[in-house]
């Protein structure tokens, strides 16, 4: 209704209805055709980077906790 004031109820109902149905059916279509949100996107790329990680980093990491640049959480067994 283009931001109008409606006088009749039938009319405002109706161009509601419309205006979900568009909604919803433009999302299916972008699901349908491999469209992916910005969390789910964000949620794939950090599950990228962790997936990508390296016996090397891992080397790095314990280095720097076992020289103290970390502080252990207690009751957590360290792998020296």
């Amino acid at each position: 209704m283009d931001g109008k004031k409606v006088k009749r109820l039938d009319k405002s109902i109706q161009s509601l209805m419309e205006m979900l149905r568009d909604y919803a059916h433009n999302r299916l279509m972008k699901i349908r055709n491999g469209y992916r949100g910005y969390k789910l996107f964000d949620i794939d790329k950090s599950h990228k980077k962790v997936t990508k990680l390296t016996f090397h980093w891992l080397k790095i990491m314990m280095r720097k906790e076992s020289s103290g640049a970390f502080n252990q959480p207690p009751g957590l067994i360290s792998m020296r």
